[in-house]
């Protein structure tokens, strides 16, 4: 999976070649990959000079992938090619593997809870958390993708959200950040938006001593 077309596209590292490559000791895991030589794979049956170094270019091209197609490659339950990328457009491998809430992740549109439990629990793991670093260490792309500002009805808004809501917080600054929006934490005459739950308390005063739009949990999901 990690080396097919659709994920890091490496040409000529089909499953056959991989299962030998393992068997052989030469790999133990997809970062293992990332550490093969020419001079490794010349000796092998069907294998020449130039195959071992286009397979070996290969690999190396590999990096150029975006981090959706990495984290399809990974092969998480239930993420596919584009739960990975409405995922990267949000969040970072970094971002991941320091923690990201089940709540922010279903705050994407798209992204359900099975999934973003499936996330969650992927980079909970040490043995993955171990992976992802080794891959980070020989040049993988985990940086979050740039997302198109246009497409969020809420691209450039900050906003500002206290109280006490129906859902936790973190559910809307996914939502929030879904949209394209920023959380803030301090009201000020740059915010564009308060929304505001029950004792909602000093920075709801402050909101409407500096006339800044003040929303309930409705309000909020009409703007998304």
């Amino acid at each position: 999976h990690w080396s097919s077309k659709s994920a890091m596209d490496i040409d000529g590292l089909g499953e056959k070649l991989a299962t030998r490559l393992f068997d052989l000791g030469f790999i133990s895991d997809v970062a293992d990959v990332y550490y093969l030589e020419p001079g490794q794979l010349t000796p092998l049956e069907g294998f020449g000079e130039k195959s071992a170094e286009n397979l070996v270019r290969a690999i190396e091209r590999s990096k150029d992938r975006p981090f959706s197609l990495v984290l399809y490659a990974l092969g998480i339950r239930h993420v596919g090619a584009v739960t990975a990328g409405l995922i990267a457009t949000r969040f970072g491998g970094e971002d991941l593997m320091r923690g990201v809430e089940v709540e922010r992740l279903t705050g994407i549109d798209g992204v359900g809870e099975v999934v973003a439990r499936a996330v969650v629990e992927y980079f909970d793991l040490e043995d993955n958390r171990d992976l992802v670093e080794r891959l980070l260490e020989r040049g993988i792309d985990f940086g979050r993708e740039a997302g198109s500002p246009s497409e969020g009805s809420l691209s450039g808004k900050r906003v500002v959200i206290t109280g006490t809501l129906e859902r936790p917080r973190n559910y809307y600054v996914g939502r929030l950040e879904a949209a394209g929006g920023t959380f803030t934490s301090s009201v000020s005459k740059n915010t564009d938006y308060v929304l505001a739950g029950e004792e909602a308390g000093s920075k709801l005063e402050r909101a409407r001593e500096l006339g800044v739009p003040v929303l309930d949990e409705a309000g909020f999901e009409d703007l998304l």
